[in-house]
């Protein structure tokens, strides 16, 4: 009996229940005092090997555990962006073979659950073997919060009035459901989110892919690697971005020689939203919103980038990339759109603003004419520095590097001289409309530097 076991420090009344007596004779028979019925309580003893064999034997049916998963896939000699039902059984175990029957606390994901216990029974609840992965670094272990990514921002430019539909579009929001987490790598793992929180636990280092399911949202897919001990804060920094399934526009690409290694996403006003390794095979598969400006930057085993950007509308079902590159040349293709998506975003902030001045809304600021030649000031500026992006890709192409970095140097000054008129001429345009137009500018200052420094293909 357990009782007489010399490692387990306990008395025989732990366990018997003094108000009922036993007799012995086929197995152990647990009888009542008050009662004559010798076959109450009967329990027999049995071998486990029996128990083992029976599960070990056993061969279905298992609950069947679906989830989608982006992909990539080559469909005659093209291409193209899939979403795989995929599915995965939890294997049936014997107790005594279950991680939990060493150590019941594996058991326990949520990380609040997890501190609880530790701090009340003193206890080390992540060995030095394991690791814990979470969705947004907001305390120094593991925890995170679920953003999602919703249209119509005008936080900051509302003083511009509704002509602003079609120039700020995307923003950060939490959302007001819970997801699951698939964790693939190598044994699959399913983990609810708990008020925004989506925190694994005992996860063995290497490589791992997680897959976010939730009612409403498009799936979203994360490939990386956990080192022993360590931790990774999923998505962007711990922020993890889901898409309304509604809006949702799917993005797929793969390297020109399958050397790609991350991937990562950058809409233009809610900033970085993906962050990734690619597939073994050198792609990618991500759904964005259809709302959103988005550069994608993409680097491959030597270090080297590639940016490249996509304007998906709501007539945007899928965009693939085939092909894609790093280095100088694609840089510089990537800094022309960014500009002249500039230029467009210039022409939009600064109309609105001019509307509403007419209507009353805003500031006295003169007449048309004057209004006219406030828009040209930075219109101009934004489309000489896109001429001499321009030129830079032609020499680029070519081969000629130095020559390139003589026109990213141009570039350079003429969206400095747009900084310094919003600094100087500022008062002429609303906040709104510096605070934005200021941000995007440096934006393409830093795209310039990194062109500057990426090698010719």
């Amino acid at each position: 009996m357990i009782y007489e076991d010399d490692r387990v420090d306990l008395e025989r009344s732990a366990f018997i229940n003094p108000d009922v007596s036993d007799e012995r004779s086929v197995g152990v028979r647990l009888v009542p005092k008050e009662t004559d019925d010798r076959n109450a309580f009967k329990y027999n003893l049995a071998p486990l090997q029996d128990v083992e064999r029976r599960v070990n034997d056993f061969t279905g049916p298992n609950l069947v555990y679906p989830y989608e998963l982006p992909t990539l896939r080559l469909k005659g000699g093209k291409w193209v962006f899939e979403i795989l039902i995929e599915g995965f059984t939890r294997s049936i175990v014997t107790p005594w073979e279950s991680d939990w029957y060493e150590d019941s606390t594996v058991a326990v994901d949520h990380i609040d659950h997890r501190e609880y216990l530790s701090n009340k029974y003193d206890l080390e609840l992540v060995e030095p073997s394991k690791a814990i992965t979470f969705v947004q670094a907001v305390k120094d272990e593991a925890e995170g919060r679920l953003r999602e990514e919703y249209e119509k921002n005008r936080d900051r430019v509302e003083d511009l009035g509704e002509s602003l539909d079609d120039a700020v579009t995307i923003t950060k929001n939490s959302i007001n459901k819970e997801v699951v987490g698939v964790f693939d790598s190598p044994e699959t793992k399913a983990v609810p989110s708990s008020g925004g929180i989506l925190a694994a636990t005992s996860l063995e280092p290497g490589e791992h892919r997680l897959t976010v399911q939730g009612d409403d949202y498009a799936p979203y897919v994360e490939r990386f690697e956990l080192s022993a001990g360590g931790s990774y804060p999923a998505g962007v920094s711990g922020n993890l971005f889901v898409v309304p399934d509604d809006k949702a526009v799917k993005v797929g690409g793969r390297g020109s020689e399958g050397e790609l290694e991350r991937v990562k996403l950058t809409e233009d006003f809610a900033g970085p939203v993906y962050d990734s390794k690619v597939e073994d095979n050198g792609t990618f598969a991500l759904c964005v919103h259809q709302a959103g400006r988005y550069t994608i930057e993409v680097t491959d085993s030597e270090g080297e980038t590639g940016r490249y950007r996509i304007n998906p509308n709501e007539d945007t079902d899928s965009i693939v990339i085939d092909d894609m590159r790093t280095g100088k040349s694609p840089q510089i293709q990537h800094l022309i759109e960014f500009l002249e998506d500039l230029i467009d975003l210039t022409t939009t902030l600064v109309d609105a603003d001019t509307d509403a001045d007419r209507n009353g809304q805003g500031r006295s600021r003169g007449n048309n004419r004057a209004e006219n030649g406030k828009q040209k000031a930075l219109t101009a500026k934004y489309e000489a520095a896109r001429s001499s992006a321009e030129r830079a890709l032609s020499f680029a192409e070519d081969g000629r590097g130095d020559q390139a970095n003589n026109q990213l140097g141009t570039v350079e000054n003429q969206l400095e001289a747009a900084v310094n008129h919003l600094d100087s001429e500022g008062g002429q345009y609303a906040d709104g409309v510096v605070v934005i137009i200021s941000e995007r500018t440096n934006q393409g200052l830093s795209y310039v530097d990194q062109a500057r420094e990426a090698r010719i293909e």
